[in-house]
């Protein structure tokens, strides 16, 4: 799917707009600088053009990626349409899937964390590490939760 075609969907429209409106409500900040009434398209666009990694999963015990922005498509090296056949977890080595695991556990049980810094990997096998990543749950207009989501603009290639 190309760029154009991410933004003309519905349901990338709602759940960006749902991750946007989760990370107000949980972390109290906004996540891209837009009004009340901005359009939910225009909301879309600019969660979608954020120079900072915007990543979100669903609320499965296994959970698969819902959402990867541009700066997150071309830091994990995946397509749109790759992020979203993605399992979360191998985003991570396997040697880095239980701190992983730890930190979004920490998250669901504390509704964001702003902390986080951990090793991830790229479809083309690069290695790099996040940090200061702010994680929060994400939830839809009944308030249940649906998943998580992921904030971060600082990173570290690892050498090979």
């Amino acid at each position: 799917m190309n760029h154009s075609d991410v933004l003309a969907d519905r349901n990338v429209v709602a759940l960006a707009k749902r991750i946007v409106d989760s990370y107000q409500r949980v972390v109290g900040e906004r996540l891209v600088d837009v009004l009340d009434d901005t359009p939910d398209v225009q909301i879309a666009r600019a969660v979608y053009e954020l120079p900072a990694v915007v990543l979100s999963h669903d609320g499965a015990v296994d959970p698969t990626f819902t959402f990867a922005n541009l700066a997150g498509q071309k830091l994990f090296d995946y397509s749109w349409d790759e992020f979203l056949k993605l399992r979360s977890h191998q985003s991570a080595e396997p040697e880095h899937r239980s701190n992983r695991a730890e930190m979004l556990e920490r998250a669901a049980s504390e509704g964001y964390i702003s902390d986080y810094s951990g090793i991830r990997i790229s479809g083309s096998g690069r290695r790099f590490e996040i940090q200061d990543a702010i994680i929060w749950n994400v939830f839809d207009a009944q308030g249940n939760k649906v998943g998580q989501a992921a904030v971060f603009d600082q990173w570290e290639f690892l050498g090979d």
